[in-house]
């Protein structure tokens, strides 16, 4: 039985090295742990108001990103740049926290939406990583956004899928990023939808196919790191297109 009970505990050990180094998918620049805490993770109530303020500012980030209001991201990277490891898991998180005050600061500063989406998903990145460490995968709810029809209920579907890809990255998770991938298989805008500016019109429907094209692609990313960069293309897509109208579009915090 002793011996048995060895064979398992090397089986395990080896197991879960393959894991680590299955992170090859990932970010390349990713920081692991050295181990996972040996301690219980803390109660739930904890850990989640230790990831509260993460979370709040890291949809900041995001909802400002698909809005293509680079003015509104300094902020919340601020906050971010400045972040303390969470009290639960200091030790182990230090390293994360470090890469993702680099790329909260690279968000904060960047001079296009497009390099902006590029260190948030170095950032969210480190985020899912750090819950993989800690042996820890968050679930958010998402926000509560009404059903309705027209124009504005198709963008409300759009911006449920950025939500959900948001989520599939930080968490991680391939299920609410294949939620994401569903929620972008909407129908495409109709002609009565469009505004009555001809040119105007045919870019709107132009931004809103290549959106709802990102679907299959969504659906098939097998690794994190296609799946970021998927990521990219939507806020990116989506940030060309509010740009169009005078002021700025996009989604608000329903919080």
């Amino acid at each position: 039985m002793t011996n048995s009970r060895h064979c398992r505990s090397r089986h395990a050990t080896l197991f879960a090295l393959m894991l680590l180094m299955s992170g090859a998918d990932w970010d390349h620049s990713t920081v692991w742990a050295q181990s996972a805490p040996a301690q219980s993770p803390p109660p739930i109530p904890e850990r989640a108001s230790d990831m509260r303020n993460y979370f709040s500012q890291v949809t900041r980030i995001h909802e400002a990103l698909i809005r293509g209001e680079l003015t509104a991201i300094a902020a919340p990277a601020a906050e971010l740049a400045t972040a303390e490891p969470p009290e639960a898991y200091r030790q182990m998180a230090v390293p994360f926290v470090e890469e993702i005050r680099r790329s909260a600061r690279r968000a904060g500063t960047a001079p296009n939406v497009r390099s902006a989406a590029a260190a948030m998903v170095t950032l969210l990145g480190q985020c899912a990583n750090c819950h993989e460490a800690a042996g820890i995968f968050p679930s958010p709810a998402s926000p509560r956004r009404p059903d309705v029809g027209g124009f504005v209920g198709h963008m409300i579907d759009h911006q449920r899928a950025a939500d959900d890809m948001l989520q599939g990255l930080m968490i991680p998770s391939a299920s609410r990023w294949r939620e994401a991938a569903d929620r972008l298989e909407t129908v495409t805008l109709r002609p009565e939808d469009l505004p009555r500016d001809a040119k105007l019109a045919a870019q709107e429907k132009q931004a809103d196919a290549a959106v709802h094209a990102l679907a299959e692609s969504a659906r098939s990313a097998a690794t994190w790191r296609t799946r970021a960069n998927l990521y990219v293309e939507l806020v990116a897509t989506c940030a060309s297109c509010h740009s169009l109208r005078p002021g700025v579009w996009g989604p608000r915090s329903l919080r």
